[in-house]
């Protein structure tokens, strides 16, 4: 039987214990941090993600990008932090 990319996530998707996770459980930022999913993000460093983006938000960044000479990788990642950082708070 071969399993899909759906059962091959929800096997890392386990709790500290090992437990697997219940959809209603919440999982707090500690408890992701001793999970096995982040530990392989953390062992690579980096993931790629590839996802589709609004084309003239897309060319936004580009010239962006160029004119603050910056990746466009490195403005995303640090939009991301900082909407992480403002949604842990609340």
């Amino acid at each position: 039987m071969s399993t899909n990319k759906a059962d091959k996530f929800k096997s890392l998707m386990r709790s500290p214990s090992g437990n697997q996770e219940n959809k209603e459980e919440i999982i707090l930022p500690t408890e992701i941090a001793k999970s096995p999913a982040h530990e392989l993000v953390q062992i690579s460093g980096k993931k790629k993600a590839t996802f589709e983006l609004d084309a003239e938000l897309h060319r936004w960044l580009k010239v962006h990008a160029l004119t603050i000479n910056k990746d466009m990788v490195q403005i995303l990642e640090e939009v991301l932090r900082k909407y992480r950082t403002e949604t842990e708070r609340k």
